[in-house]
């Protein structure tokens, strides 16, 4: 299972994501994860937030094997996403 130690890397892991999906057909994850990025806004927040809708949506509906192969990274980003929302919405 791959580790996301930054948004960075939650970034270029959609990338792969993309660039697997354009290699193998798959129009609608190019399409879904695409729009996430476009739609992110400036903030990381926002950016993060719409691909950890995205990769939900991809998990969910996982039917190529591409993406099968992927579902435990895919896992693993959501919950550093989610991870990373509760640090920053952590009162001190």
């Amino acid at each position: 299972m791959r580790v996301f130690k930054s948004n960075e890397d939650i970034y270029s892991f959609a990338n792969e994501i993309i660039t697997q999906a354009k290699a193998q057909g798959d129009v609608k994850a190019v399409k879904l994860l695409q729009n996430a990025i476009d739609r992110g806004g400036f903030l990381p927040s926002e950016k993060l937030g719409e691909l950890r809708i995205a990769f939900e949506e991809l998990d969910r509906e996982t039917k190529e094997e591409y993406l099968i192969l992927l579902r435990s990274d895919i896992k693993a980003a959501i919950h550093s996403i989610n991870e990373a929302f509760k640090r920053a919405n952590r009162f001190w």
